[in-house]
């Protein structure tokens, strides 16, 4: 996930960010339903849903005797520090 934020901020994305994302990991340990929210603003050409998607459908767990909701509440924020020590 850390790495689709800073691909999005390398190609102009904001600096700070808060998304939802919930999915289900289903009884198989497979990533089933799939929600991201908060990306709406981005525009049409951002590759960062895309790429949440396609890093939180890859993830496997152990297999399981029923679906379990997961919600992940996510807020990215890129700063340097501009004080010198």
């Amino acid at each position: 996930i850390g790495d689709c934020l800073d691909s999005d901020r390398v190609l102009g994305g904001p600096g700070h960010m808060k998304v939802l994302i919930a999915f289900n990991v289903i009884e198989s340990g497979e990533i089933g339903v799939l929600v991201i929210d908060g990306l709406e603003s981005r525009t049409a050409t951002s590759t960062l849903p895309t790429c949440l998607e396609g890093t939180i459908s890859a993830m496997r767990f152990a297999p399981g005797d029923r679906s379990i909701p997961v919600q992940l509440p996510l807020q990215a924020s890129a700063e340097s520090p501009s004080q010198i020590y």
